[in-house]
């Protein structure tokens, strides 16, 4: 179940990496035509796999057919996911929700729409497979509480995209100010992502009952005998809950929330109904050493601490790969960045996020050990597990060792305690590993040049106005947006050029003069600066419109030259004017009357 965050991780960045190419391949026509091909193929593959292995099943039943179940459906998953980037890089069909002024002004609608789509082939998947699903497990649920539970299971981990996602687009709508001026820098976007972060791992499980449909388990001997468990154990909670998963018919327990206020104890029906009280208060043991080794609080640090130093990576790979390829090529160079991004996160998650994720399993089930006294009872319940999954002991799993090595492990600790330290020594070394290593990687990544998607998007721009230029080096409008694009890349030379340019053929156009008199007054680059060339450009400018910049930009170059009192001078007239921003300029005359001073 796992896994299947990873693919939801993996089709959000097939998305997001989505760049628009300048020319369609298809008609809108042609596009419907092979989007509606390409699902019913999906749809006939599926079906065709499930309906072979389902003979294959009625004419020998054997435990492997779990394994072939699992693996089919792992592949027919990533086949669906290979149809879904068809659909947005080949076909382009997010083009038909680029004219919708909602889904414009909130992209995180958009990208919902998407992972609707994605939802929907891999429903396709879980519909088929509930045929073979059904009949390995005789008292199996519904087709649709299936299909749910498949789904919902993994939805509760996609709720920090969903906010921190949402949160930015709210972020476009505030009013302009400082506040919202910080948010927008790599410091305020990493300060909004780690509060956003706490706030969601706090609150998230009070939503996540909801979506999963979870009631509280009523008064009786069970929900005495885990009360006890925990009250024995020290660890606080908000309630014990039924775990309707799979219809409740999955024997399994969990535990979620950082704090007593939040924290809930989840049980299924089919657990309270199979095990014995004993197996169901390790069971408990077992979730609660989860608790008592902080594994939640540690998740939440890793994930926080993998994101924050991985941020600045994403940004620098994707200039590097579109960069690298031109921006004739940044479809191509988004899928290039696509696969590497889904290979070094399948690499993470699976490799060394399952590395942790087995231990902490294994320090669970030590804790189970050491607060019952016995492994007895957790091992018991390991085998009804087993029995009645039908999946057999040895089957591998990324996140979980297997039912067989968790047995042994506990059973060698019966034997001799010296395993438990053994362990305990490892997790606190890899656990410092992982720090120092993170650490080092948010040290490099402050080393990179810091490269949002509005930079990105004004290099390329800047390499397509020069490509343009070269095809009709006499368009003023070209050098004009070259300039500003340059400006704002902080290529001044190039800005001082492409606005010289474009007055050659546009001696009299007041924006063009105003943007090199600011420049020549306030360039960055104190050699670049020239502050007479200012004075004329900005007079000539003012000549020809009055508007509030263009003034402030005149007061500006007064400023420079020395001319402090024609400064105040029309600094006060700007602020007599309708203004969106009165701050700035205010700023400008308070500026000016310190230097009169």
């Amino acid at each position: 179940m796992f896994t299947q965050f990873i693919y939801f991780i993996i089709s959000l960045l097939v998305y997001s990496t989505y760049q628009k190419p300048e020319i369609y391949l298809f008609s809108d026509q042609m596009v419907i035509i092979l989007f509606n091909l390409l699902f019913c193929i999906f749809i006939a593959v599926t079906r065709h796999s499930f309906t072979c292995l389902e003979k294959d099943i009625l004419r020998s039943r054997q435990s492997y057919h779990y394994d072939n179940s699992d693996s089919l459906a792992s592949r027919l998953i990533i086949l669906g996911l290979l149809f879904y980037t068809l659909d947005i890089y080949g076909l382009n069909i997010k083009k038909f929700l680029d004219n919708i002024p909602l889904l414009q002004s909130i992209p995180t609608l958009t990208a919902l729409c998407f992972l609707a789509l994605f939802f929907v082939y891999i429903s396709i998947v879980y519909y088929w497979e509930y045929n073979v699903y059904s009949l390995l497990h005789p008292d199996s649920p519904s087709r649709l509480e299936y299909i749910i539970s498949n789904l919902s299971f993994s939805l509760p981990m996609l709720l920090p995209w969903f906010f921190i996602s949402l949160f930015g687009d709210i972020i476009h709508f505030l009013p302009e100010s400082s506040f919202k001026e910080f948010l927008n820098t790599s410091i305020g976007e990493n300060v909004q992502f780690i509060f956003l972060l706490l706030i969601i791992a706090f609150l998230a499980p009070k939503f996540v009952k909801k979506l999963w449909g979870c009631q509280p388990l009523p008064d009786g001997l069970y929900r005495d005998r885990i009360d006890a468990t925990c009250r024995k154990a020290g660890v606080q909670y908000a309630n014990i809950l039924y775990w309707p998963i799979f219809g409740g018919k999955m024997i399994t327990a969990g535990v979620m929330g950082l704090t007593k206020k939040f924290r809930y104890i989840l049980v299924t029906k089919a657990l309270i109904e199979t095990l014995s009280l004993v197996e169901i208060e390790s069971v408990i043991a077992h979730e609660i050493g989860h608790v008592k080794k902080r594994h939640l609080i540690k998740y939440f640090a890793a994930v926080l601490m993998f994101s924050f130093s991985i941020m600045n990576f994403i940004k620098y790979g994707m200039y590097f790969f579109y960069t690298t390829l031109g921006p004739d090529q940044m479809n191509i160079a988004s899928v290039i960045f696509t696969c590497c991004m889904i290979l070094f996160f399948i690499a993470y998650f699976r490799g060394l996020f399952g590395y942790f994720m087995r231990n902490f399993e294994r320090e669970a089930d030590i804790y189970a050990y050491q607060m019952m006294g016995t492994a007895e009872p957790l091992i018991t319940s390991f085998k009804k597990i087993t029995f009645f999954s039908g999946r057999p002991a040895t089957q591998p799993n990324w996140h979980h060792y297997s039912i067989a090595q968790r047995i042994e492990y506990l059973e060698r600790c019966e034997n001799d305690h010296s395993w438990i330290y053994h362990h305990d020594r490892k997790v606190k070394r890899s656990m410092i590993a992982y720090v120092l290593g993170i650490c080092l990687l948010i040290g490099i990544s402050f080393q990179l040049p810091e490269y949002s998607e509005n930079r990105l998007f004004l290099m390329h721009a800047e390499e397509i106005l020069q490509a343009a230029i070269e095809k009709d080096p006499k368009n003023p409008e070209l050098y004009d947006l070259l300039g500003d694009t340059s400006l704002l890349n902080k290529k001044y030379q190039t800005a001082i050029y492409a606005f010289t340019r474009s007055l050659h053929f546009l001696p009299d156009n007041p924006e063009i003069l105003n943007n090199l008199a600011w420049l020549y007054a306030t360039c960055e680059q104190e050699h670049l600066r020239n502050p007479e060339k200012a004075l004329i450009l900005a007079q000539k400018a003012a000549t020809l419109q009055k508007s509030h910049y263009i003034l402030d930009t005149l007061a500006e170059a007064y400023y420079v030259n020395g001319y402090f009192e024609q400064a105040i001078e029309l600094a006060e007239k700007v602020l007599t004017m309708e203004l969106k921003n009165p701050k700035h300029y205010q700023e400008q005359l308070e500026k000016f009357k310190r230097a009169l001073l």
